[in-house]
């Protein structure tokens, strides 16, 4: 099917960035790591995550990540060869959302890290994923 989108490939790595975060290097490198790993092109310009994608960068549970799916606009969501994603803006919005609410120093630091790194893949692709 010529209209079908598919994933195309891998994220390139963003360049490194000097942190004023909190966060230990360890935890940034794992941030970014998960984050690469498992964020993905797709054949229409967009980025999806995949479940252990968006556990790291909203820092929850399997069944957080599956809460969050459920209620994220059906429209954010991609499905891929028995894959569930989402569309990296539906995550950035949650990340963004979340960051805003009451929560302890290092949980912030960590949103923000995510939101940071989401930011340099989308840049490091030249994408506008608010498409």
């Amino acid at each position: 099917m010529p209209n079908e989108i598919t994933i195309s490939g891998q994220v390139p790595s963003p360049s490194k960035q000097k942190s004023k975060s909190i966060l230990k290097h360890k935890e940034r490198e794992s941030i970014a790591a998960t984050m690469q790993a498992h964020t993905y092109p797709l054949s229409n310009g967009r980025t999806v995550m995949d479940v252990i994608g968006i556990q790291k960068a909203l820092k929850t549970d399997p069944a957080g990540a599956i809460l969050f799916i459920s209620n994220v606009n059906p429209r954010d969501v991609f499905k891929c060869e028995g894959a569930t994603m989402v569309h990296t803006s539906a995550v950035v919005k949650e990340i963004s959302k979340r960051s805003q609410q009451p929560r302890s120093m290092s949980q912030i630091a960590h949103y923000k890290e995510s939101n940071d790194y989401q930011r340099r893949l989308l840049e490091a692709r030249g994408l506008n994923n608010e498409q």
